[in-house]
């Protein structure tokens, strides 16, 4: 019956004329194309003025009847006379009026519960095939209990006349009008011929010489405007490029043209913005990286206007609204859509020329205008921009001081500390000048505090005019970002030359920044501003500068680190090397009371054979209770061959007694100790223990260690030069603690 209905349905309709025009060049091998061409012929589905026909793009209710109406009643759908039956089909007359109320009149549709059309509303499967059903008459499945869903009798009788052998077979699919002709001609029932002749009922805006009553394309154009929220932000007086307002712009139902739009202050003065501008993501990558046009600040309102931005069907395109922010401004300010305007949003098909506006609908509330809803759009709050103080970068010693360390040539070692304060805004620091002196530095390396890799080198080329042990390191984009508020530590670490690159020992080395305005030892720029910090000068007022060695506002102050000497070789420990036990037995008569371990590190240094360490003096601490050593035969000897052995003076023999042993290297047991290598030394006289009654105690050991500003305890050289401290990061070192009770 399906069959037979469908082709008495085509030779009853062939009996009337109709102008056959050429098959559209999109639809050729699409799955739909022969279903479009037999609405073609019958003169019910029209391509666009570029003669295609666009058969993926999908349908509102608004065209679906007029599709319909054409189907069932061809030139006889526009025989109605109310063409106002909903309430927003108010103002001018639209084109899909007349067919929208004969479907109301004829039971196919009946609106929404408040009254109205909503002709934009995109079409999916279920409602296509009420309306379709409905206006034709079909019979419907007869059910033993309620269906579970509304739209199962139409869905099941769709099923049953093999509608969805090619569309979709899903309730809630967005029909494309490829498929609302499928699914049209699958349903088998005849079919309408639309002559090209004027009907009389036709709206009296068409003209008689029109090719058919109902000249309006199916698909104008349609655009959604969502705007993006982007939060608050803290900026300050001054700040250029500030991000106001940023949305997407998304057409549909053909390409469309965006020509303008709007904007209001929700919060605040707009007049404290000035050069707003427009930007939009031009290559698609989510960031809107492009100049469009500059806007117009007239009467508290900005326009947009006299834009001509294209816009591709289906696709979503970003845009950004920027300004500078006055540098008297004191109060935050909220950019928005100016919504009280009928046309906020301007735009155009790419197509047809048509205007979208002003039919808008804002949030979901309906158009503002008696329209079809063309234009959509979505707000958010407007970003509001707060005031705060303008940008400065504190630069300061950090409270844990790196003290003074030996440096071992060849080796890099952590110099100096500093601490960086921002207020205001968020500060970029674009460079850094730490003067190192002397000649074994090839380079400064800049750390994060807990980093592994550091994030800048300052080198000596890099300074705008290279100054002998001057490092800078320089980035136009930014070295590291310190935020509002926060704290950055930073440890600069030396790169020291070995000696066959020309490091030479003995040399001191102190780390310093500047407090030169003229020579900067730092450059920075504010993140909201976008402006340079100044140089200070020297008063109380915070007025986005960078000052040097103070947390507030005022001169700069030098910053100057510890000094350091380099070595060529270097002692890395020094233990206690007796195998008694804490406790022991005071050993009595001659007898050895301590010993201990010297260890070195390993070094590159090999200009005349890799450096060595040669002790020449060691001063130890005795402490004796009820303990006597005589001061006659104390000795230092070397642990791996005893008989090699230098003598030793003391101050006294009980209590505390301070014991020298100088001269060590002209001395038998030439205290060499290679790269990384080891040397015991052993320190022995005669005890003697129990002077009077009471328990008796002895240890040796040797003080003042780590300390630069304590020499004296520690006599050594390198291969070159002479030290009278040791780098450890212990300050005393003891031998085992005899005990006798």
């Amino acid at each position: 019956m399906r069959t037979l209905s469908l082709v008495i349905g085509m030779m009853v309709s062939l009996a009337t004329p109709v102008s056959f025009a050429a098959s559209f060049p999109d639809v050729k091998n699409h799955p739909h194309e022969a279903a479009i061409d037999i609405l073609r012929t019958r003169g019910i589905m029209k391509g666009y003025p570029d003669g295609t026909f666009k058969p993926d793009r999908p349908v509102n209710r608004a065209e679906l009847l007029k599709i319909l109406m054409l189907s069932v009643y061809g030139n006889q759908a526009g025989t109605v006379k109310d063409r106002r039956c909903f309430k927003d089909f108010t103002g001018t007359e639209q084109w899909y009026w007349v067919t929208a109320c004969m479907a109301k009149e004829s039971g196919i549709v009946q609106g929404y519960p408040d009254g109205t059309f909503r002709g934009a509303s995109i079409v999916i499967t279920a409602e296509a095939l009420k309306m379709a059903m409905k206006a034709w008459k079909m019979p419907l499945p007869v059910y033993i209990m309620e269906p579970a869903h509304w739209y199962d009798p139409y869905m099941d009788a769709a099923a049953l006349l093999n509608v969805f052998a090619n569309i979709p077979q899903s309730p809630s699919h967005n029909l494309t009008r490829g498929e609302t002709a499928q699914m049209i001609v699958s349903l088998g029932v005849p079919l309408s011929f639309v002559t090209e002749t004027t009907h009389p009922s036709a709206p009296a805006s068409s003209s008689s010489s029109s090719p058919n009553p109902f000249p309006e394309t199916f698909q104008q154009g349609a655009l959604l405007i969502e705007q993006i929220s982007t939060g608050t932000g803290d900026t300050t007086a001054g700040a250029a490029g500030i991000s106001l307002l940023a949305f997407r712009a998304t057409p549909a139902r053909q390409d469309v043209i965006l020509t303008g739009f709007k904007l209001r202050a929700e919060s605040g003065d707009a007049a404290s913005i000035s050069h707003y501008r427009l930007y939009a993501d031009a290559n698609g990558d989510g960031s809107a990286e492009t100049f469009v046009a500059d806007g117009r600040l007239q009467g508290g309102t900005v326009f947009f206007s006299a834009l001509t931005y294209p816009l591709k069907i289906g696709k979503s395109r970003r845009f950004d609204v920027r300004g500078d922010l006055s540098a008297n401004a004191t109060v935050g300010v909220a950019i928005g859509f100016l919504t009280s305007d009928a046309q906020y949003v301007t735009a155009k098909g790419a197509i047809d020329g048509k205007e979208l506006s002003p039919s808008i609908e804002t949030d979901q509330a309906g158009c503002l205008g008696p329209n079809i809803c063309r234009i959509t759009v979505h707000t958010r709050p407007g970003r509001m921009v707060t005031v705060s103080e303008r940008g400065m970068l504190y630069v300061k010693q950090d409270a844990s001081i790196i003290t003074s360390k030996q440096l071992l040539l060849g080796e890099k070692t952590d110099v100096l500390a500093l601490r960086l304060r921002a207020t205001g805004e968020n500060v970029l620091v674009t460079g850094l000048a730490i003067g190192a002196g002397g000649d074994n530095v090839s380079a400064l390396e800049l750390f994060l505090d807990g980093a592994t890799q550091p994030f800048a080198t300052a080198r000596m080329v890099s300074c705008a005019q290279p100054t002998a042990g001057l490092f800078c390191a320089k980035a136009a984009e930014g070295l590291l970002t310190v935020m509002k508020d926060q704290d950055k530590r930073i440890l600069v670490r030396a790169v020291g030359k070995t000696d066959v690159e020309g490091g030479v020992s003995g040399q001191t080395f102190i780390p310093t920044l500047s407090d030169s305005i003229s020579s900067p030892a730092v450059t920075a720029r504010g993140l909201a501003t976008g402006k340079d910090l100044s140089q200070t000068d020297g008063d109380s007022d915070a007025e986005g500068e960078i000052i040097i060695g103070n947390d507030s506002p005022g001169a700069n102050i030098a910053i100057t680190g510890s000094t350091h000497d380099w070595v060529g070789a270097k002692i890395l420990t020094i233990e206690n090397a007796s195998p008694d036990l804490d406790g022991a037995v005071v050993p009595v008569g001659s007898a050895t009371f301590g010993i201990f371990r010297f260890r070195t590190a390993q070094n590159q240094n090999t200009k005349n054979g890799t450096d060595t360490v040669t002790l020449t003096k060691l001063v130890f601490t005795v402490t004796a209770s009820n303990v006597q050593i005589a001061s006659d035969g104390i000795t230092l000897y070397h642990r791996a061959n005893p008989l090699q052995a230098a003598a030793c003076s003391s101050d006294q023999t009980t209590g505390t007694i301070t014991i020298t042993c100088q001269s060590l290297d002209a001395s038998p047991i030439i205290p060499v100790i290679d790269a990384s290598g080891t040397l015991e030394l052993g320190l022995r006289g005669t005890v003697t223990s129990g002077i009077v009654v009471g328990s008796s105690t002895l240890q040796v050991s040797l003080n003042q260690l780590g300390t630069r500003s304590l020499p004296g305890t520690i006599t050594w050289k390198d291969s070159n030069s002479t030290f009278q401290w040791v780098d450890l990061p212990v300050s005393q070192v003891k031998s085992t603690a005899y005990r006798t009770k």
